[in-house]
């Protein structure tokens, strides 16, 4: 998934549409092939693969931003609109690609995440920027300077997924980073504020290492539940390693490490 040179020859449209192009191509291919099949489960299957193709292919090429993940035509449009929602759909793949290599937030330059004061966050490639910086600088330990810049982002402004990363993100960092009453009490309330949301709940509910540490946190300083907490972040350990994803690996296993000091401490 890296993508080829730098972000200047980045050419987002065919790089993003090529699984769903691929489908199209697939899908007419069967299609025309009926022609010449007269074998009726042959023809059955033929239409049937080539038919699912195209609407597949239909799928991923028209816009729907209402989706919990973007689809491909979505991601192209909200490309469109700036050089920098560009750059933040490049540094995204690339960031992702040199993690999987084992490099981690704190090893990328100081300027690799930079981002214009007047970005528009409501653009979830830019706020991918915003939530890439923010993770770097909460690895860096600038705690305060990482919490600020989650918080200029507004989560009912994204998809669902984006939305509830940044939510997660900042009430991990209300729990166990800050940890006084009034951060604890803007976690729960952050929590409660999507007690119907249904996608924001699964998370919560999760299995992907990932989202482990964010579960172990509310379980321990939202529910008291030291006990599910360490069970949490025992999961997390154990599972990381199967990412096949060094970077991946390490932030899931730092922030482990930072609950767990945190017990320690109080």
């Amino acid at each position: 998934m890296e993508p080829d040179g730098g972000v200047e020859g980045f050419r987002y449209g065919l790089y993003n549409a090529g699984g769903s192009l691929f489908n199209l191509i697939i899908g007419i291919a069967l299609l025309v092939a009926l022609i010449w099949i007269h074998n009726r489960f042959a023809w059955m299957l033929l239409f049937g693969l080539g038919s699912s193709g195209l609407c597949m292919a239909a799928l991923n090429l028209i816009p729907c931003r209402k989706a919990a993940l973007p689809n491909d035509g979505t991601n192209a449009r909200e490309a469109r609109k700036s050089a920098e929602a560009v750059r933040g759909f490049y540094l995204v793949l690339k960031t992702n690609a040199d993690m999987a290599k084992g490099k981690r937030l704190t090893e990328f330059d100081d300027n690799f995440f930079s981002f214009s004061e007047n970005a528009d966050a409501g653009n979830y490639f830019i706020a991918n920027i915003m939530t890439l910086r923010a993770s770097q600088l909460e690895e860096l330990g600038r705690y305060a300077e990482s919490h600020e810049i989650f918080s200029r982002i507004n989560p009912d402004q994204l998809p669902a997924f984006y939305g509830a990363s940044v939510i997660l993100a900042l009430m991990f960092q209300e729990l166990v980073f800050f940890g006084d009453e009034a951060s604890i009490a803007h976690a729960r309330g952050r929590v409660e504020a999507k007690t119907k949301d249904k996608f924001f709940q699964n998370l919560l509910k999760s299995k992907h290492p990932a989202y482990l540490p964010f579960q172990a946190a509310k379980a321990a300083f939202l529910d008291d539940d030291t006990g599910k907490a360490q069970e949490l972040i025992e999961q997390a350990k154990a599972l990381a390693p199967g990412l096949q994803n060094p970077g991946q690996e390490y932030s899931i296993m730092r922030m482990a490490c930072c609950l767990e000091n945190k017990w320690k401490l109080q």
